[in-house]
């Protein structure tokens, strides 16, 4: 949910100075406790493997008010780009269900507000 270039989180919302990977993992842990699905939450660890990898440093101190359209356009494209263990390039199926995790995560927290 986009709202104004940014992920439904305003500054004077409760999630807007969250760490955006503290929420994933909040996101990611509750998942595992509610019967979500081992796909579901094998997407959500595998997006935040992903984001870690996208974002390098800025994983860990980047805000939730900081995530706007194009960090999410930039993290499509890096998806798309991004080589498995073995070498080749993630699936289409695989970059849909990452990012589709993504964009669970922002729905969720905008949601929550």
């Amino acid at each position: 949910m986009l709202v104004n270039e940014r992920a439904g989180i305003s500054n004077s919302t409760i999630h807007s100075a969250m760490l955006l990977s503290d929420y994933i993992e909040q996101h990611f842990q509750e998942s595992a406790l509610t019967n979500r699905g081992t796909s579901y939450v094998a997407n959500c660890r595998n997006m935040r493997n992903n984001l870690r990898g996208f974002l390098g440093r800025r994983f860990g101190i980047l805000r939730m008010k900081e995530v706007d359209t194009k960090l999410c356009r930039n993290f499509a494209e890096y998806l798309k780009l991004v080589r498995t263990s073995t070498g080749k390039r993630l699936s289409a199926v695989s970059v849909h269900h990452y990012f589709g995790a993504l964009k669970s995560v922002l729905t969720a927290a905008a949601k929550e507000e």
